[in-house]
């Protein structure tokens, strides 16, 4: 998602319009012919118009109506679109201030287990707005996640195997929603807020897991930077 501070509201240019009016036509399957003869216009004005030339308002309101968009001035209005100066400026932003980690998608219990024994601290989170289910289920999770995490080296083999259980049923459980999990690790160099000492940093083994739609998981997630902690 952008961020909204990118975003300029404005009328497409010509060539904007010709690349929106060719790449709508392409996804209904349609060739400048058929577009012409649904939209009442002749095949030159298509051409024209898809090569970058200037239209006039009737046109775009008779093209907004072939598409079936409610709104006729649709091609006459503003439209969102990124600003690539402020674009350019928020993303070197988000590389100074955050740090991209490497993640994979989780399909075995086994696997989360694994990075609850590492992790030193840990964030669950998700991309979407999840469903009151989901949310439970992941809340079950962390739980789980948290529980194990801090007691892992009483565990016998066996009650790692139990746990590899609990974990894959929670995988499963969220694969049953559409909702895959991707997680990965970082380590992170630690400084005491009330020293300047470097004598008084430490490494902490950070794990992230990230759930989102099976279709649309990610495979880096950024995270801050600089984290700080109040110890």
């Amino acid at each position: 998602m952008i961020n909204s501070d990118v975003i300029d509201y404005r009328r497409l240019t010509d060539p904007e319009l010709a690349a929106v009016i060719a790449e709508l036509r392409k996804e209904k399957g349609w060739t400048q012919e058929t577009l012409a003869e649904i939209a009442r216009v002749s095949p030159r004005t298509i051409q024209r118009l898809e090569s970058g030339q200037p239209s006039s308002i009737d046109t775009r309101r008779t093209l907004a109506a072939a598409f079936d968009f409610d709104d006729l001035d649709t091609f006459n209005g503003p439209w969102p679109l990124p600003n690539i100066e402020r674009l350019k400026e928020e993303s070197a932003r988000i590389e100074r201030e955050t740090v991209a980690v490497d993640v994979q998608q989780m399909v075995k219990g086994k696997q989360l287990r694994k990075l609850a024994e590492r992790a030193h601290s840990f964030l669950i989170t998700s991309i979407d707005d999840p469903t009151d289910n989901v949310e439970a289920l992941l809340a079950s999770l962390q739980d789980c996640f948290c529980e194990y995490g801090d007691c892992h080296d009483l565990y016998s083999a066996r009650d790692k195997l139990e746990v590899d259980r609990q974990f894959q049923e929670q995988i499963d459980e969220l694969r049953m929603q559409g909702i895959g999990i991707v997680a990965g690790c970082r380590r992170a160099r630690m400084r005491l807020k009330s020293s300047q000492s470097s004598d008084a940093s430490f490494f902490l083994d950070i794990v992230y897991v990230v759930s989102a739609s099976l279709d649309a998981l990610p495979q880096i997630v950024r995270v801050p930077r600089n984290d700080s902690f109040g110890f």
